[in-house]
């Protein structure tokens, strides 16, 4: 008698886990933003899966979405065009977001492409943007071990050597740093960690103290 066969379809085990994380992101985003008050505006990197979320919870918060995808952006403001919705098509670190102006900024997968010397320069950025009280939260991904870390990092510096890439272009590389690395460069931006939620992505909220 022939034994019968289990089907894993891999890529529908990946959709789905990816599904619980990015529920898992917007239910987190939307409860972490009643921590701070009155929250009146947010700016965030702009692929937008919490914003459902976050107007259900406060249909008044202005959001600012700031990408350097325009189609992405158009498609969040067809969207979304009955919502206080502002689009910015700009690079994160060309983007002046003011000083003391945001209750909080949210990023969800989109700096783990970066080096710690341009991220260290953004946190200390989104750190002198919010008001005080106001937070910071980063969804991203996260090296496993100093290990890991070193070898993405190296594959990434070797491919634009090897290239010729000019520094101020970007490549579409994953270098994340380990969950204390990245810890370490918010506390050293000024913030205070509150919350750490691991999943798919890990989670961290960071605050803007007194």
């Amino acid at each position: 008698m022939a034994k019968k066969g289990v089907f894993i379809d891999r890529d529908k085990i990946v959709e789905l886990i990816r599904e619980a994380g990015n529920k898992q992101w917007t239910d987190f985003t939307a409860n972490e933003l009643t921590t701070v008050g009155n929250v009146q505006r947010c700016v965030m990197t702009a692929e937008g899966k919490e914003l459902d979320k976050i107007w259900r919870k406060n249909p008044s918060i202005e959001v600012t979405g700031v990408d350097l995808c325009a189609n992405m952006l158009d498609k969040l403001l067809e969207k979304h065009r009955d919502k206080p919705f502002t689009a910015v098509c700009q690079d994160y670190f060309q983007f002046d977001p003011g000083y003391g102006k945001w209750d909080a900024v949210i990023s969800f997968e989109s700096l783990h492409h970066f080096l710690p010397g341009r991220k260290k320069e953004l946190y200390r950025k989104i750190y002198h943007s919010l008001k005080e009280n106001g937070v910071f939260i980063l969804g991203d991904y996260i090296a496993c071990c100093d290990k890991e870390e070193d070898l993405l990092r190296s594959v990434y510096l070797k491919k634009r050597s090897r290239s010729a890439i000019p520094a101020d272009y970007y490549v579409h590389f994953d270098i994340p740093l380990t969950l204390e690395h990245e810890k370490e460069l918010l506390l050293k931006a000024g913030f205070t960690i509150e919350k750490v939620l691991d999943g798919s992505a890990t989670i961290i909220a960071a605050r803007k103290g007194n």
